[in-house]
């Protein structure tokens, strides 16, 4: 099957085609038609076009929809779903694929971008938000706490801009000297000064025809942010020392850590600059406020670390899981990957166990993870961390154990308690009944 939708500007592609074509957006599939499961399906769709959105067709029904997104389905429709609505869905997977891929070269890679992935709906509200404004200039106020990525969303923002074929130029506003600051964001003519042997550009005028990124504007000094105000006003800069002032075009985003407003109600920032910049906002959430996404991150960090620091971990067991989730995660995405490419660092085995991770995790691992592990949302998050190492290992449940780090006994028990049914991929040659896939 192929459905087309010209007039929408959309083509999606069966499974039997998808291994025809060099580049796909998206895969649209009908399991019963095919005779075969959507994980199976899955599976060789990772093979040929790794990350690539897979849409399930299929009979009306809560169960069908649970079980096709289990088996990693991007989403679900029925078969009376209408072109206009298939072409809203295609159209929000491929963009959110876009958002990954376009800073990291690679869907699945765990570099740039990163920090946007998820499935948690603070997750899906930031890529909703960031997709909203990615082909727009608007000056654009960024917030959020350290290490959850402020500076990803303003890169992001800037290459789907109009100027992404201009510079990205990040302005320090916290680490620039006091008694600098002025000539390195607006530059100073040769002689201006003692010292000035040469002249200096400036930030601002670094930044033409590209974007200009002030990160913890809100440490500027008054003095500063007055100056700031005048070449937004007129948009053009005086170099320290010049007589003339030169035109500037830019595209201008900017970060907080805290509050504006806060800063404005004490007296240390101005209002009308805070006006300025806060023409829209967007709040990149905490990583303890985006529920299990600090799982998904870190098996995504883990395998960048492995692949880094030449060491085959290959998955996280699950002690080491819990106390990931049960870790508040102060320090943000940027603590995350940092103590995940420790532990890879001392692991001795083939996947993490929570003894490598830094103490500070594994102790509050031990204050709070019973709590956690009773908690019902648990089962969900296990369910889908174990469902994932198995199909990994093609369903051989003896590596899926080894890479847990639990007995094979403890593995079937969990099978059964959570009802997870990955049944073994035979290789060429190897009957599914056969030990060696057992």
């Amino acid at each position: 099957m192929r459905v087309e939708l010209d007039s929408l500007g959309i083509s999606t592609v069966s499974a039997s085609q998808s291994d025809q074509v060099h580049e796909v957006d998206l895969v649209l599939i009908e399991p019963k038609q095919l005779g075969q499961d959507v994980a199976a399906l899955r599976r060789g769709f990772d093979d040929t076009h790794p990350g690539v959105p897979v849409v399930v067709m299929g009979d009306a029904g809560l169960e069908s929809a649970i079980s096709a997104m289990r088996a990693g389905a991007a989403d679900y429709v029925e078969p009376t779903t209408t072109a206009l609505e298939l072409s809203s869905i295609t159209r929000r997977l491929i963009s959110e694929r876009a958002i990954v891929s376009s800073l990291s070269g690679s869907p699945r890679s765990s570099g740039h971008g990163s920090e946007l992935v998820g499935n948690s709906p603070k997750a899906r509200e930031l890529r909703e938000r960031v997709l909203q404004l990615a082909s727009s200039d608007v000056t654009v106020l960024i917030s959020g706490e350290t290490g959850t990525g402020k500076e990803l969303v303003a890169n992001l923002l800037h290459r789907n801009g109009s100027g992404k074929a201009g510079p990205f130029v990040v302005v320090g506003c916290s680490t620039i000297p006091a008694s600098l600051a002025e000539s390195e964001l607006f530059g100073h003519v040769k002689g201006a000064f003692s010292g000035a042997l040469t002249a200096h550009l400036g930030l601002v005028r670094a930044a033409h025809e590209g974007t200009l990124f002030l990160d913890d504007v809100g440490s500027l000094s008054l003095d500063l942010q007055a100056k700031l105000l005048r070449v937004l006003q007129q948009r053009s800069v005086r170099p320290i020392g010049a007589t003339q002032e030169v035109p500037t075009d830019f595209r201008l985003l900017a970060s907080t850590t805290v509050p504006l407003l806060d800063l404005v109600k004490r007296g240390v920032f101005r209002e009308d600059l805070y006006y300025r910049l806060a023409v829209v906002e967007i709040a990149v959430p905490s990583l303890r406020d985006r529920e299990h996404d600090a799982l998904l991150l870190a098996e995504l960090f883990l395998q960048e670390a492995s692949v880094h620091l030449g060491k085959t971990v290959r998955s996280i067991s699950t002690a080491a899981a819990r106390a990931l989730l049960a870790y508040r995660w102060p320090g943000n995405v940027r603590e995350l990957k940092n103590a995940i490419e420790y532990a890879v660092t001392v692991a001795a085995f083939d996947h993490l166990s929570e003894s490598d991770l830094p103490e500070a995790i594994q102790a509050r691992r031990s204050s709070s993870g019973e709590a956690r592990a009773e908690d019902p949302r648990w089962s969900a998050v296990e369910r889908q961390h174990i469902e994932a190492v198995l199909r990994s290992v093609d369903g051989n449940r003896a590596r899926a154990a080894r890479l847990l780090g639990i007995d094979r006994r403890t593995l079937h028990r969990k099978l059964d308690r959570l009802s997870i049914d990955v049944p073994p991929r035979a290789r060429p040659g190897v009957l599914p009944g056969d030990s060696h896939t057992k």
